[in-house]
């Protein structure tokens, strides 16, 4: 890689959908960890979610319907770290200055379906961090079915069975990669994030090597507020 193109290996968010990843890649953003040039409303950087969305079509799979997706997948789409970064900052390729002036190097993505489709990442990235965010089950049922999540995407209603069911296949498969990234793996539940549990940031902040705190205290004082506001709402 060019030597002014010198950015560290990325932080990657894997998880089952509606366990919280789109809050902490809003906490990691705000805390200097880059999530995206683009990102749509679930705080997904759209390279990588295209990305992913084609990987698993081409084993015929999609978010609702996983299935693994190898390092080798689609050799179209094994593009350069630099071609990735330049995706992910919307950069051009030949504005070296731009490159230099990024005030933070620090960068990373999140998506549920990673869960899926990390194997094919890690080709790319071998040196990633890897945060495997995990909720308790019921939760993530319920919010499945109460959104009607599968209906925002064309794939049907969602029954409890089902949604139990998907929450297990992410959570085995999250939990798979462990063993294969040793010091580059953490897994970490969202309540203990929302709650601000002390050794779960203390613990999320030495793997990051950044601070947390601030920015996810200001995220969940909004998100209350939020709901406050719309419960009040609703009332009326």
């Amino acid at each position: 890689m060019n030597r002014l193109f010198t950015f560290p290996p990325p932080v990657i968010l894997i998880g089952m959908h509606r366990s919280g990843t789109s809050l902490l890649s809003r906490v990691l953003n705000d805390a200097g960890i880059y999530m995206g040039a683009i990102r749509d409303h679930n705080g997904e950087s759209w390279p990588f979610l295209s990305t992913n969305q084609q990987l698993l079509a081409d084993v015929g799979a999609n978010w609702r319907q996983p299935k693994l997706v190898s390092a080798t997948s689609n050799a179209q789409l094994h593009l350069s770290c630099e071609d990735w970064i330049t995706e992910h900052y919307k950069l051009k390729t030949n504005a070296a200055w731009r490159r230099m002036a990024i005030p933070n190097k620090r960068w990373g993505w999140k998506d549920p379906r990673n869960t899926f489709t990390l194997s094919f990442w890690l080709s790319v990235f071998p040196n990633a961090k890897v945060i495997h965010l995990t909720r308790d089950a019921n939760a993530v049922a319920n919010s499945l079915v109460k959104r009607g999540a599968a209906t925002v995407e064309g794939l049907g209603t969602f029954t409890k069975e089902k949604a139990f069911d998907l929450w297990h296949q992410y959570v085995t498969q999250g939990q798979s990669y462990e063993k294969q990234l040793g010091k580059n793996y953490l897994e970490i539940n969202y309540d203990d994030v929302i709650t601000e549990d002390t050794l779960t940031l203390a613990i999320l902040e030495t793997f990051l090597e950044i601070s947390v705190n601030q920015p996810l205290s200001k995220h969940l004082s909004y998100h209350k507020h939020r709901m406050y506001y719309l419960k009040k709402h609703l009332q009326q």
